[in-house]
């Protein structure tokens, strides 16, 4: 017996399982815990593959998320970088378009044939399908998965064989009768009634695999893969198989196996496949394929992979390194690759200096210490450090989720090694960075960003958003948008600095790909030549000096054209072009910002366009290197002036172009993001946040500076906001005996002297005890687990200076049930039985200026539940403090002031719905 969606009522614990677009690698381990310890069989019903919404910015319930702004392509990027934009069709772009409503409104998409639209989504689904079917089957799911919306593998039938007549009546027939019915039910999952997508042929025919997805391997070693056998009759059954492996087509191992597979039982077929010592080339593709028959059943498939050579560490000489590294991961991996360091003590040096691993967070070093040894012109390579601490310590966001894949932005940099978008990812081994396992709690609310199910072929756990505001150089691109890297340069006070967050400390060992990372980005870090930036002149009007400013370009205004140097040209400035000619002659950079007229300057000649898609072809220039896809295209097709003719080179469909004169060039952009009308036609947000950073990206080349380059080495003074996760000091103050579901729920009486003693900044915090929040208290064991009442919620926090006299917003997210807050003993706001769906309301409160001063307060929370869970119950997320109007509004922030926060419509794309 078992009923849908109902836990462990009945005989099969069945489930609704939407899993968001939580890491493929992760889902596919989910089951790991209950095939160790399940003690039920188990059906996941409505099984998200993942669910259309999931693709959608919304994350408060389904009919919500229906009217939300749909991000498909942005979200496929993840798993297929560039050919993301590639894959969506003009139709889905218009789709975008004609179906927004108003401010963040769509009119709903439930229904709307998202695979009809955009391949991409089918690839998507075929991967995650594919991969998850055969790894759950494999772990021994022992009711399967029924998808909701049939796996998005199959489509409805078309208009012209919409209907199919059905049997004549007859006479006494019971029941409703009709004379036709929809094709699509009555051919049901065949071609001709539901067209099959690529995602329905994955669903349909799966060839066993499990999780790990090891495919590189070194010369001289070998590669132990297995063939997983699954009989899910009720009668044993005979199977049989062959394989054959080949390097660059020529055969280096083969095999066959037979046996008896018992029923409902699964079966493994070790293969060992030897790798010559020596290879024909640096790297050779390799393949395993196989033929295998289980029964009546015939199967096929087949596994690709990459032999590399072995490389003696001596074969170039390995650079003079000098190592701050207090945690000591990198000392290790320093050590595998044969690279001898010497410690660094801040004092500028010509050798590399190479910033360990979580030495800044962790190992409680100070970034400003890279501040000289860039002002002498030296190098730096900073690894990855701990998220957290770039976010709160930089101003810097970070993807949620660990990137097992990432894509070449430059991709004949020194630092790739030549190695392409298939050797990173999926590298051998696991991170260790941050926790690998958030286990779940029933007790908590879900966490805001799902929970972490491993750290598996992890490439990188701290990929940074890339700055939209700064001179950053992105290497690789990675995640949502591809608007996050693991890897970039930027030339800074004189110095060349790498940022490195590749997780290089825990695969090089274990994947030859990782190793081969490794040593280039260490050479190329060694060997980069810093490049001269200084402030621009800007010779225009103040809507052009807007642009500028919006991204966060340093600029000086000009009359005139200086002798060389970069220039910033608006498009109401009248320049001679002989004079202009002229400044680029003597090796002058000029940047020709978007102009709406047919002549431009030095005889460039533009043309008005009604519908312009943006591009996805970046010129290979280097004014354009480090820039995305992505960012050059439009997320809906809008008018455009395009460059027509009068250039030496025009790229981007005409949206850039290049006048070249001598060592001088001028370039001009058409990328116009105030033209966008972004704050109202909020589908063109992210394009506008694309467009910001290309303009920085432009410029940063072209030799100006940006005014957020040196949060690097010089972190804001004050965050901009404090999390108030965590441990908070709490006390049981007037414990109350549970009410039942159908007892009358107590009033609640007001503050009690006990919790009153303990909102002041200097109350005492005896008997109180740390407890962790973003769960119910009932969590908390003793007398809390079977009480309501009253409780008192206490955190101390330091107020940087550069808050004080500001008002502040305190968010405490969902509170179960009644609430009052108070700052250092002052009350800021409260909830109660007054407010509709108190219970689920989230708490935002103001913190008056007045209250506000550098150094140390108390926020204290009372609460009072009067029936189920209780206590501060909010996603982690949402438990935080930050100025009203937010810092990120200074001109030297690294990211586009519009961010949104609020979880229902927030601009973070990781945010987790439990559908």
């Amino acid at each position: 017996v078992f009923m849908h969606a109902g836990g462990p009522v009945g005989d099969v614990y069945t489930a609704n399982n939407y899993l968001c677009l939580t890491s493929l690698q992760e889902r596919e381990e989910w089951l790991s815990s209950w095939a160790k310890d399940g003690d039920m069989p188990v059906l996941m019903v409505e099984f998200g593959t993942p669910l259309y919404v999931s693709f959608h910015r919304g994350r408060r319930g389904y009919g919500q998320a229906n009217t939300s702004e749909p991000l498909y392509t942005e979200f496929c990027a993840i798993y297929q970088g560039p050919e993301a934009y590639h894959l969506e069709s003009p139709a889905y772009r218009a789709a975008v378009g004609s179906t927004f409503d108003k401010q963040m409104l769509w009119k709903s998409w439930h229904g709307v044939e998202v695979p009809a639209m955009h391949e991409g989504f089918n690839q998507l689904q075929a991967l995650f399908e594919k991969n998850t079917w055969r790894s759950w089957r494999t772990w021994g799911i022992t009711g399967g998965m029924v998808p909701w919306g049939n796996g998005h593998g199959w489509l409805k039938a078309g208009k012209e064989t919409a209907n199919d007549p059905l049997p004549p009546f007859k006479p006494g027939q019971r029941g409703a009768w009709k004379a036709e019915a929809p094709r699509n039910l009555t051919r049901y999952f065949r071609p001709e009634g539901m067209p099959l997508t690529v995602a329905g042929k994955a669903l349909v025919a799966g060839a066993p695999d499990f999780v790990d997805k090891t495919h590189h391997v070194r010369a001289g070693t070998t590669l132990a893969k297995q063939v997983a056998l699954i009989n899910d009759s009720r009668n044993q059954a005979n199977w049989s198989l062959t394989w054959r492996a080949e390097l660059d087509g020529a055969l280096v191992a083969e095999g066959s196996e037979h046996g008896v597979i018992a029923p409902t039982s699964i079966a493994f077929a070790p293969l060992a496949v030897p790798i010559p010592a020596t290879l024909k080339s640096d790297r050779v593709p390799g393949v395993i394929s196989l033929t295998c028959t289980i029964g009546e059943a015939k199967h096929t498939d087949s596994f690709a992979f990459t032999a590399f050579a072995a490389k003696a560490a001596e074969a170039a000489p390995a650079p003079q390194i000098a190592l701050l590294d207090p945690v000591g991961d990198t000392t290790a991996l320093l050590r595998t690759l044969g690279i001898a360091t010497s410690a660094w003590d801040g004092t500028p040096t010509k050798s590399l200096v190479v910033i360990g691993r979580d030495a800044f967070g962790k190992g409680g070093a100070d970034p400003s210490i890279l501040a000289g040894q860039l002002k002498s012109g030296g190098r730096a390579l900073m690894m990855a450090q701990n998220p957290a601490w770039l976010h709160e310590r930089l101003g810097l966001r970070v993807a949620k989720h660990l990137a097992r894949r990432a894509f070449p932005v430059i991709a004949n940099h020194p630092a790739l090694a030549g190695l392409d978008a298939e050797a990173i990812r999926d590298w051998a081994g696991e991170s260790r960075l941050v926790e690998p396992i958030d286990a779940p709690n029933e007790a908590a609310e879900t966490p805001s960003y799902g929970w972490r199910w491993g750290a598996r072929h992890v490439v990188s756990s701290a990929p940074i958003e890339i700055p939209h505001r700064a001179g950053w150089r992105p290497i690789l691109a990675c995640e949502f948008d591809g608007a996050y890297t693991p890897l970039a340069e930027i030339s800074l006070d004189g110095g060349a600095l790498t940022i490195c967050t590749l997780d290089l400390e825990d695969h090089a060992a274990a994947d030859p790909a990782a190793e081969r990372m490794a040593r280039a980005v260490i050479a190329a870090a060694a060997a980069a030549t810093p490049e001269a930036r200084d402030t621009t002149s800007y010779l225009g009007g103040d809507a052009g000096s807007a642009l500028l400013d919006a991204s966060g370009i340093a600029w000086k205004r000009a009359t005139t054209l200086p002798q060389q140097g970069t220039v910033v040209i608006g498009a109401d400035a009248s320049i001679p072009d002989a004079d202009l000619d002229a400044f680029l002659r003597r090796g002058g950079r000029a940047l020709i910002l978007p102009r709406a007229t047919v002549q431009a300057p030095l005889g460039v000649r533009l043309e008005q366009v009604a519908l312009h898609a943006g591009s996805l072809n970046v010129p290979d220039w280097p004014s354009c290197r480090g820039i995305w896809p992505g960012e050059l295209r439009r997320r809906v097709d809008g008018p455009a002036w395009i460059v027509v003719s009068g250039a030496d080179a025009i790229g981007a469909d005409g949206l850039l172009a290049e006048v070249r004169r001598g060592k001088g060039v001028a370039v001009f952009c058409q990328l116009d993001s105030a033209m966008l009308d972004a704050d109202h036609l909020s589908y063109n947000r992210y394009t506008r946040w694309r467009w910001t950073r290309v303009l920085s990206q432009l410029i940063s080349n072209l030799g100006g500076l940006c005014v957020g380059d040196n949060r690097l080495v010089l972190p804001a003074a004050a965050p901009e906001e404090i999390s108030l996760s965590g441990k908070w000091k709490a006390l049981l103050t007037t414990p109350m005996a549970q009410s039942g579901v159908n007892d009358p729920h107590p009033e609640d009486p007001g503050i009690s002297a006990a919790a009153r003693a303990r909102i002041a900044l200097d109350a005492d915090e005896s008997g109180m005890q740390e407890v962790p929040v973003s769960r119910q208290w009932r969590d908390y064991g003793g007398a809390w687990a079977k009480a309501d009442g009253e409780a008192i919620f206490r955190r101390v926090i330091d107020i940087p200076a550069e808050w004080a006299g500001k008002d502040l917003t305190l968010s405490l997210g969902v509170v179960d049930d009644f609430d009052s807050a108070y700052f250092d003993g002052v009350e800021i706001g409260a909830t109660d039985s007054s407010i509709p769906n108190f219970y689920n309301v989230p708490r935002i409160y103001t913190v008056p200026g007045r209250l506000v001063k550098a150094g140390r307060h108390a926020i204290a929370v009372r609460v009072f539940d009067h029936f189920g869970g209780g206590g501060l119950v909010g996603k982690a997320g949402d438990l935080r403090i930050f100025p009203k109007k937010r810092l990120s509004s200074a001109p030297a922030a690294l990211y586009h002031p519009d961010y949104l926060t609020d979880f229902p419509q927030g601009d973070d794309p990781y945010r987790y719905y439990r559908w």
